[in-house]
């Protein structure tokens, strides 16, 4: 509760007006029929209006015309049950401005008491800027969660898409198998279903890498032979570097790591 000028309490070097000037937010003071009574340099910076202007004024003229008759309404139930506490949390509140602008603001209210007719002091917090970074938060969650369901839509259809040929593959590559019968090329086949093998893997695996990269999936360690690892990878590229007349080798390893295989492939 704040105490009126005059109030023997009051620092005698200090007068009320200026100590509204020191307050950070726009500082309104309105009689029991919401006029404006005093105001301070924030609330001029605020609204637009010199002092004298604001004096001319009643509270409703700060408000965009919607609020107008509503407030009207809760600044006479106030009235009755005056107590300090903010106003209209969790609602959108605005201000109107000279210039016809809206303004997003905080409110904060607390009856004035000293003898005379009661006062309500209004602190008024332009919040515009926090309101626009927390909109532009929201909606940027938005577009992720839909780029993330787009993400998870294509995973799945791709998937099904890259599952039919690579089926179809494997099966002609078991008909091959039996025709080659013990014909040398069978490593070939061998390496070829390796390779399948490896792809198919990867394939089931899409959706969990995608969700590992939104921090959903743990990664599945388990003892990891490194020797076949560079076996694989000897495998995968060594028709390549035949191709562009390059020798390939790879020395033997026997060292044993933990790493889930399927991932370590898919950054390889």
């Amino acid at each position: 509760m704040t105490d009126l000028p005059g109030d023997d309490r009051r620092p005698p070097d200090l007068d009320f007006q200026t100590m509204l000037d020191f307050a950070p937010d726009a500082f309104l003071v309105c009689d029991r029929s919401g006029r404006v009574r005093y105001s301070n340099l924030q609330a001029e910076v605020l609204f637009g209006y010199t002092r004298e202007e604001l004096g001319e004024r009643i509270i409703e003229d700060l408000l965009p015309h919607r609020f107008r008759v509503g407030h009207f309404q809760q600044r006479e139930e106030y009235a009755g049950h005056a107590h300090s506490r903010p106003m209209g949390i969790g609602l959108d509140l605005r201000a109107l401005t000279k210039d016809g602008r809206e303004v997003a603001v905080e409110v904060s209210l607390s009856p004035i008491r000293g003898g005379g007719d009661p006062l309500v002091a209004a602190a008024v917090r332009d919040v515009s800027a926090q309101r626009k970074a927390r909109e532009e938060l929201e909606e940027a969650h938005r577009v992720a969660e839909r780029a993330g369901r787009a993400n998870a839509r294509f995973l799945a259809v791709a998937s099904h898409d890259l599952r039919q040929p690579l089926q179809a593959a494997v099966n002609y590559l078991a008909v091959l198998e039996r025709r080659l019968g013990d014909h040398p090329a069978q490593e070939i086949v061998a390496k070829l279903d390796r390779s399948l093998t490896g792809v198919r893997e990867l394939l089931n695996r899409l959706l969990d890498i995608s969700k590992l990269e939104g921090g959903s999936v743990t990664p599945e360690r388990r003892p990891l032979l490194v020797g076949e690892l560079f076996d694989r990878l000897k495998d995968d590229l060594l028709p390549s570097v035949e191709e562009k007349g390059l020798h390939l080798r790879i020395a033997a390893h026997s060292v044993t790591v933990y790493s889930d295989p399927l991932l370590l492939m898919e950054m390889l």
